[in-house]
C-alpha cells in the first residue's frame, strides 16, 4: 500500500500558475525571474476521489487529510478542501457517504474536540484540571491546548467557555 506524500506548500504563484491538470508541459514566465521557464504540469491519474479517500481512511484510521497530501499521486487533500468548501452545495448522498466514512467537515472544531476529550480524561483520572504546559495525553499536547485556551479565552465561545467551566477548568493558575 503507497503512504499519502506530502507535497512542499509551493508560492501561490506556483499553485495558481503552474498547477494545471491533464496538460502537456506548458511554458510559462516565473513572476519571480521575469524570465520564461518549462515546468512540467501536473497529472492527475482517472481515479475516484471517494475511493482514494477511502483508502486513505482504511490506511490511516481517520479522514483529516491535509491540503497538501497527495496520495498515489492524486491531489486528494485539494479535494477533501473542496468538499468541506461547497458542503452546502453537496448532494445528500455525498455528504451522507462522507459522513460514514468518519469524514471531518470544521476541522478547527475537530481539533478542540480532540483537546476536550484529553482535558476530560485527564480530569477524571488526577481528579483536576490542573494541566503542566509539557504534558501529553496518548500523544496529544494537552499542556499546549490548556495554555491556549487560557491566552484565548475572551475569544471562546460562550459553550465552549461552559462546558471548560463544567469541567473544573482553571483560567488563572498562580505560579510558585
Amino acid at each position: 500500500a503507497a503512504k499519502a506524500t506530502f507535497a512542499l506548500k509551493p508560492g501561490v504563484w506556483f499553485r495558481r500558475d503552474r498547477f494545471v491538470m491533464h496538460s502537456p508541459v506548458r511554458r510559462q514566465s516565473s513572476p519571480l525571474s521575469g524570465r520564461k521557464s518549462t515546468y512540467p504540469s501536473v497529472q492527475i491519474p482517472q481515479a475516484s476521489s471517494y475511493s482514494t479517500l477511502k483508502k486513505f481512511r482504511e490506511r490511516e484510521g481517520h479522514c483529516r487529510v491535509t491540503r497538501f497530501t497527495i496520495e498515489d499521486g492524486y491531489p486528494l487533500g485539494n479535494w477533501v478542501s473542496n468538499q468541506r468548501t461547497k458542503e452546502a452545495d453537496l448532494t445528500k448522498d455525498r455528504r451522507r457517504r462522507l459522513n460514514e466514512l468518519g469524514f471531518v467537515w470544521d476541522v478547527f472544531a475537530h481539533k478542540w474536540e480532540q483537546g476536550f476529550s484529553a482535558l476530560k480524561k485527564y480530569r477524571e483520572r488526577e481528579g483536576d484540571c490542573l494541566v503542566k504546559s509539557n504534558h501529553t495525553e496518548d500523544g496529544y499536547r494537552l499542556g499546549g491546548w490548556v495554555s491556549k485556551q487560557r491566552t484565548d479565552r475572551d475569544q471562546l465561545t460562550e459553550d465552549r467557555r461552559r462546558r471548560l467551566n463544567e469541567l473544573g477548568f482553571v483560567w488563572r493558575v498562580l505560579k510558585s
